[in-house]
């Protein structure tokens, strides 16, 4: 059922102008301690991400088509020479973010649709780090704002499914720095909802191991965003109202509902990259309580995995209802909840090693694989259902290692580490980026790409940061 819930009686601006007003309020000098470094935070581990996409089949394939299309030499794309034009580099680095799924993930995955696409206008328009940083934050603002009012009630998530709100994510960060007003940030974001991707019913393949190598479709979201700021820019216009009324953008995002007051509130209620999970392994977030609930146990006790007899997962339902599969290649391997676990006993690291041909048909993996037993846990089900409204997903899990002589062990996980009350440290942030960089583009330029982000409110020209990336 829709909202209906007016600004204020006497306020005739709409949703969509009311939250470009709140977007390009968005100033460096104003921004916590706290949130200039965990929008740092997320630029490393994106970038993180897009470099080690280059490293699959379907990220290469992807480079390989937009770098020989030509144009514009305006924006980097990881290991390549030769530059291409931002609107280009917004789709590729975009896909290469997401492609590991080890990206950041809150309502979908904010981070694939902000970061690549403001790098790659940073670099167009030569802005500074601390530009960069705003853009960051006012993009991560716009789609989690949109995600949080539009959000599809559990009954209507079973059938339909999509982050399409994603798009405002570019159209927000880019706008930004391209200096845009409160009315160009509006004509951005109104442009920007008739370029997004139209819902998914799941039927991306995933869960039947046919997936779309397109998968969630966020490279299409970033250009289509970016377009729509290019577009604002140059005094192209939209429709402001796109928000308002019973036939507003959450109808066309296949969503039964809609609260505005989550798209229009202050930011003295806090910024919605502080709500951002990172992810420790390159899987689908869903599975990250199991997984941590299993190497508690397997860093607790001491056994060979020939040892173990069944593998017992008690999670929410979701995982029984598709993604207890084995993989028939790679590309679906983070979907696959026992092939997930098999991979951890095995002291595979995260990363795109997860997705070697020979791992997946290893006979060690799928044996252990086999021995892992899903089964519904009511209070999961309650949990996550709950937190579909608000945004925060309550994901919980437990597992029971049993092993061959009869001894066991159980553990349960509430809080998935990379929650924003979990968080992974700087340690393990950094390790993250360099078991993704290193090898890709060599140990001293992954380490000088972090020591730049780190500091990335002094660096005059993003230019320099983009530089490394080649």
């Amino acid at each position: 059922m829709a909202t209906t819930l007016s600004l204020n009686i006497e306020d005739k601006r709409t949703y969509c102008q009311a939250l470009a007003e709140i977007l390009t309020s968005v100033s460096f000098s104003m921004l916590p301690d706290k949130v200039v470094q965990r929008a740092t935070e997320l630029i490393l581990d994106s970038i993180g991400c897009m470099i080690g996409g280059t490293q699959l089949e379907q990220g290469r394939t992807v480079i390989k088509m937009f770098s020989s299309m030509g144009g514009a030499s305006e924006a980097t794309i990881p290991t390549r020479l030769e530059r291409v034009p931002a609107l280009y580099a917004s789709y590729v680095n975009s896909y290469l973010a997401n492609l590991l799924d080890y990206d950041d993930t809150y309502n979908g995955h904010p981070g694939a649709t902000t970061i690549p696409p403001a790098l790659a206008i940073a670099e167009k328009v030569e802005a500074s780090g601390k530009d960069l940083i705003e853009a960051v934050i006012a993009g991560y603002e716009a789609g989690i704002r949109v995600s949080e009012a539009i959000m599809r009630s559990p009954m209507r998530e079973q059938v339909v499914s999509g982050a399409t709100w994603q798009v405002f994510n570019a159209a927000a960060a880019a706008g930004k720095l391209l200096g845009l007003d409160a009315d160009g940030m509006a004509q951005s974001l109104s442009l920007a909802a008739l370029n997004a991707a139209v819902p998914s019913t799941h039927r991306l393949g995933l869960r039947d191991g046919k997936g779309a190598w397109v998968k969630g479709n966020f490279c299409w979201l970033s250009m289509g965003g970016v377009m729509a700021a290019l577009l604002a820019q140059k005094g192209f216009r939209g429709n402001e109202s796109i928000f308002d009324g019973e036939k507003g953008f959450w109808v066309m995002a296949g969503s039964d509902q809609f609260d505005p007051q989550r798209l229009t509130h202050g930011l003295d209620e806090g910024y919605s990259v502080e709500k951002v999970h990172v992810k420790p392994y390159t899987t689908c977030r869903y599975l990250h309580p199991t997984l941590d609930a299993l190497q508690w146990i397997l860093s607790e006790q001491d056994f060979l995995p020939e040892m173990i007899a069944r593998i017992d997962v008690a999670t929410f339902r979701k995982w029984g209802e598709g993604f207890t599969f084995y993989p028939v290649d790679p590309f679906n391997a983070p979907f696959s909840l026992p092939y997930a676990l098999a991979v951890r006993v095995l002291g595979v690291r995260p990363g795109y090693q997860y997705f070697d041909e020979e791992l997946l048909r290893d006979p060690k993996v799928r044996q252990i694989a086999d021995k892992v037993h899903f089964s519904s846990w009511p209070e999961a089900d309650e949990l996550i259902k709950q937190g579909i409204r608000g945004g925060r997903k309550e994901m919980i899990s437990k597992v029971r290692l049993t092993l061959k002589s009869g001894q066991c062990w159980e553990k349960e996980v509430r809080i998935p580490r990379g929650d924003p009350r979990n968080p992974l440290t700087k340690e393990e942030l950094d390790e993250k980026f360099l078991s993704l960089a290193q090898s890709v583009l060599g140990e001293r330029k992954a380490r000088d790409i972090i020591r730049l982000v780190c500091h990335l409110d002094g660096v005059p020209n993003v230019q320099e940061l983009t530089e490394l990336l080649r």
